[in-house]
């Protein structure tokens, strides 16, 4: 299970942000970005989505990207 586990991205990932009026934007994940996963995937397999908390939001992003793209790390904050 990921949820709890932060990841150190080591490149820039897209993800969507859904604000709390629902209002969908894209957002770009900074390279060095720590996230924290607070759920998901949502599907079985590689293709699902996975919610992390960056910078106080709640973004979705690729399962794949997490994997491909992140660093599990301890001890380090996802500012949330």
């Amino acid at each position: 299970m990921l949820t709890g586990k932060q990841y150190s991205l080591n490149r820039a990932t897209l993800g969507l942000h859904i604000s709390e009026d629902g209002n969908r934007s894209a957002v770009q994940l900074p390279e060095h970005a720590v996230v924290k996963v607070v759920s998901g995937p949502k599907t079985m397999g590689s293709e699902g989505v996975v919610d992390v908390l960056w910078e106080g939001k709640i973004v979705a992003i690729f399962l794949v990207d997490l994997q491909a793209r992140g660093e599990e790390v301890s001890g380090k904050s996802a500012h949330g």
